[in-house]
């Protein structure tokens, strides 16, 4: 079988999806830093963004597109439900989690908090205060319906929370 390469740093949480989605197929494969906006990421990714995958000569690009297209092309365990239905909810709660969730984290914490710390820079503490309530509604919006409620919402499968990050107090100081 052909190898199965992943372009991108594992500081993405799109590129930690289908790096675990992998790992839970339990396929081998190697993830290769890619120099953004490069000519050689371009040809790969048009619209400049990671992961990539590469599997022999194909090449997919976008974490939902890479992760149903590992599930379905390798053995191991299948990781999207049967279920129409079921599989309906992954999809939506996936995309919440690459939208509206990611956005929210992304622009308000990583951008605003962590990049400048870990580059020593300092931090705008106004700009992420100012973006606090954004993710507060995001990280409720998800735990809502994981928590147990009278109402009998099933909550998101599991599969759906590929992008969220290591946990909801990570986004608490």
């Amino acid at each position: 079988m052909s190898e199965v390469v992943v372009y991108g740093g594992a500081m993405s949480s799109f590129v930690r999806a289908v790096l675990l989605t992998l790992e839970e197929k339990g396929v081998a494969y190697s993830n290769e830093r890619v120099e953004m906006h490069s000519p050689e990421h371009l040809a790969m990714s048009p619209f400049g963004k990671i992961p990539v995958l590469r599997h022999g000569d194909f090449v997919l690009t976008e974490s939902q597109a890479i992760c149903r297209y590992v599930d379905e092309a390798f053995g191991g365990p299948v990781l999207r439900p049967g279920d129409l239905k079921e599989r309906a909810l992954v999809d939506q709660w996936t995309s919440a989690m690459a939208d509206s969730v990611a956005n929210a984290v992304i622009r308000n914490y990583v951008l605003a908090y962590m990049i400048p710390k870990w580059r020593g820079l300092p931090v705008d503490e106004a700009k992420v205060a100012a973006g606090v309530p954004a993710m507060k509604k995001a990280v409720e919006t998800v735990e809502r319906p994981v928590k147990p409620a009278a109402s009998g919402r099933s909550a998101p499968p599991k599969s759906a929370f590929q992008t969220r990050p290591r946990h909801p107090s990570d986004l608490r100081r």
